[in-house]
Parts: structure tokens; C-alpha cells; sequence
């Protein structure tokens, strides 16, 4: 979503709003920053303090919404371009749990669009992984497709990989709709596998 278009998203669907209670809601106290100040303004602050420099184009978010009054977000992806619609800084945006405490980081692009980092854990998430970690994450531009690859790595080697790779589809209704009855629970079934995993890794 990009930030400065939520309202106009979401306008004329009823099912989902930005703006009043809707099954599906883009609620800004969810997301990063005071709930007070404009979304794409507290990110675009926190690159500036981060990297040296403000990001002067548009801020696009790859998240989930609030669904059925409850949302959980991992992490959320702040994707900050220039005003030539150059990706030019990610800020991920995470959320641990049972907590719910948040952190972020934030990551320059190169000359092609791309973030590749390799940094060192500052923010606890699971009691599995302890906090001796360096993190190897590499961003796409989104586009036609998007990537997302996150690693964790200890003195022993790598211990943790996952990636996302998304497909870009026009926004409609008819997409919207489809997306929500493939996973009607989103939020819900986030945090349920979430528990799922820790119970099975505790056993």
C-alpha cells in the first residue's frame, strides 16, 4: 500500500476502510510511529535519522491488516523511494510476541534498487534464538514480483531461513475478495502457527 493512498484504497468497499470498523482495516496505530503523526512521516523521519538523508518520493507498506478487530504483524516492510520512484531505504518494522514490544531497522539501497545487510541482532523475538545473532536480509524493488530472503546466522553457522517471494496483482475487488477468502483469518492464523511452532519446538 502506499501510504498516502490508503484512503482512497479502500474507498467504496465496504468490507474493508481505513477509516471506520470493517472486517478488514487499515488501523495507523498498528503501524510504525506515533498514531498522531502521518504514517510515510514517521518513517520517512526515522530513515533520515538512520542513513543521513530523508527519502523524497513515495512509501509503500507490505503488511497485513487488521482483521476481524485483531492484527499481529511479525514484521512489516517500508519500502521509501525518491521522487524518480528509486528505492533508495527499507525500514522493517518488528513486532515480537507474547510482548508485542517493536523495533526497527533500517537499510540503505544500492544503485540497482536492492538491499543486501548483513548486521548484528539488537531486539529479542524468540526465547528459541537467543540474541548472539547476525541477521543477513536482501530486499527487491518492489515490482512485478517482490523478494524478500532473511537469514540468521550464529558463530556455528547459519540456523535460520526463510523467504517471501510475492506476485504483483491488480488492486480490485474481485482481487481483494479472492485474497481474503484464501486466508479469511490472517491475523489470527499468524499468531496461532506462531504459538503452534513454539509449543512444538518446546515439546
Amino acid at each position: 500500500l502506499d501510504v498516502e493512498e490508503i484512503d482512497e484504497a479502500f474507498r467504496g468497499r465496504w468490507f474493508w476502510s481505513a477509516r471506520r470498523p470493517a472486517p478488514m482495516r487499515f488501523c495507523r496505530s498498528d503501524y510504525f510511529g506515533a498514531a498522531a503523526t502521518p504514517l510515510g512521516q514517521s518513517v520517512c523521519d526515522a530513515v533520515e535519522q538512520s542513513l543521513g538523508f530523508r527519502p523524497d518520493g513515495p512509501v509503500r507498506v507490505l503488511t497485513g491488516l487488521r482483521c476481524f478487530g485483531y492484527a499481529f504483524n511479525p514484521v512489516s516492510f517500508y519500502y521509501c523511494f525518491d521522487r524518480h520512484e528509486k528505492l533508495v531505504a527499507v525500514l522493517s518494522q518488528i513486532t515480537n510476541t507474547p510482548w508485542g514490544e517493536r523495533h526497527h531497522y533500517v537499510h540503505a539501497a544500492d544503485e540497482r534498487g536492492r538491499v543486501a545487510a548483513r548486521f548484528a541482532k539488537e531486539f529479542h523475538v524468540s526465547p528459541f534464538h537467543p540474541m548472539e545473532h547476525d541477521y543477513v536480509w536482501r530486499f527487491t524493488t518492489p515490482a512485478d514480483r517482490l523478494l524478500v530472503h532473511m537469514e540468521n546466522h550464529t558463530s556455528s553457522g547459519k540456523v535460520f531461513d526463510v523467504t517471501l517471494v510475492m506476485t504483483k496483482k491488480p488492486w480490485s475487488t474481485a482481487t481483494l475478495l479472492r485474497s481474503w477468502l484464501r486466508h479469511p483469518w490472517m491475523s489470527l492464523s499468524v499468531i496461532a502457527t506462531i504459538y503452534w511452532h513454539a509449543f512444538r519446538l518446546w515439546l
